[in-house]
């Protein structure tokens, strides 16, 4: 599986699959919008905090429920194979335990490999980085948007969940299942939902200083 391929404008990659990045990543992706969504904030505590809290968990879920719903439209719309579909499987991969023959019918080096498998034709783009970001990113917002006075140095805090979707769209890579492409359209997917959402319901969760 080792063999490199092609995935322009990032040029050319090597690398044999990682099964720890794919636990890790699978991790963050159940812990992200976990938290998003349950984890009190400072607000909570206050007087009428928890309808407060309440209103901005429920911008959070709407966030996640949009961008889960693009993210398989798009993937059933492009269907881009994983890249293990276009090389013969490595002895790491095999060994781990991940590599199923009842799915991985049969390889070919020219030709691809022959699948049954929904799930191996839905790589662009990457789910776990999509629902990460978005996750991270509406639950930065939300707090932002209600947050009382101007200091505009708050906004660098989304820097946060950006950094986080890449990471795992950096695990998502390092386990062999995504292109750089997926995690880059992942990425940008999950950022504007979780930017706009929020945006479009401000005067709804807004707090009055």
């Amino acid at each position: 599986y080792g063999t490199p391929y092609e995935d322009a404008p990032f040029g050319r990659i090597t690398f044999a699959p990682d099964s720890n990045w794919r636990d890790f990543s699978d991790a963050v992706l159940i812990a992200a919008p976990a938290l998003a969504l349950f984890a009190p904030t400072p607000d909570t505590f206050q007087r009428g905090g928890l309808i407060r809290t309440g209103g901005k968990k429920l911008v959070i879920f709407e966030t996640l429920t949009l961008t889960l719903a693009l993210t398989s439209t798009a993937k059933n719309l492009f269907q881009r194979p994983r890249p293990y579909a276009l090389y013969e499987p490595s002895p790491e991969w095999i060994g781990d335990g991940r590599f199923d023959e009842n799915i991985h019918v049969s390889c070919d080096p020219d030709l691809g490999c022959t699948f049954r498998d929904r799930d191996t034709f839905w790589s662009f783009p990457s789910g776990h980085t999509s629902i990460v970001t978005a996750a991270g990113m509406a639950f930065t917002m939300t707090e932002l948007l209600t947050a009382s006075g101007k200091r505009r140095w708050r906004w660098f805090l989304l820097a946060a969940p950006l950094a986080l979707g890449g990471v795992v769209g950096y695990a998502r890579v390092k386990a062999g299942v995504h292109r750089p492409s997926d995690v880059a359209g992942g990425l940008f997917l999950g950022t504007t939902v979780g930017l706009l959402v929020p945006l479009a319901h401000d005067r709804g969760v807004r707090v009055s200083p």
